[in-house]
């Protein structure tokens, strides 16, 4: 399968690999990744623009209101013992501006929306899934909720 002119898509639930695939297609492969604008907290591994663009919630909503995002999608759940909801969103600009092959992480109705607005003609999706209680213990131990 050619894949110069494609975006790859990878789906899955949390914990399941994505971010693994995905930094092995940008370094060995020669991808670009799209980086998605967050609202939750930056974890210390993370780098700015590496992995998200990290912003604000009100910065997120005027970008959602405006149009800017191919999709967006929200998550609720507790950290440190509080409730919150985060916020993703990737930016058309982006997008419309690729100049080789491109890899993106994303839901199911973001992989929907993302390939609706470039064509589904140029998306291949990749759906990963593994054994939930491995991924459940995977985001105890990166911090992405708290153990219940």
């Amino acid at each position: 399968m050619e894949l110069k002119n494609k975006i790859i898509i990878l789906a899955g639930l949390s914990s399941n690999g994505k971010d693994t695939i995905l930094n092995e297609l940008v370094s060995n492969h020669g991808f670009n990744s799209f980086i998605s604008h967050t609202t939750r907290n930056k974890r210390p591994s993370e780098t700015e623009g590496k992995e998200y663009f990290f912003i604000s919630k009100e910065e997120f909503f005027e970008k959602d209101k405006s149009g800017q995002f191919v999709e967006s999608r929200h998550y609720i759940t507790t950290v440190n013992g509080l409730r919150d909801t985060f916020y993703y969103g990737l930016s058309k600009s982006q997008v419309d501006n690729r100049n080789k092959p491109c890899c993106v992480i994303l839901d199911k109705q973001g992989s929907i929306d993302f390939a609706n607005y470039i064509g589904i003609e140029n998306v291949v999706l990749i759906y990963l899934e593994i054994d939930k209680e491995i991924s459940r213990q995977r985001n105890i131990k990166r911090g992405d909720y708290d153990e219940i």
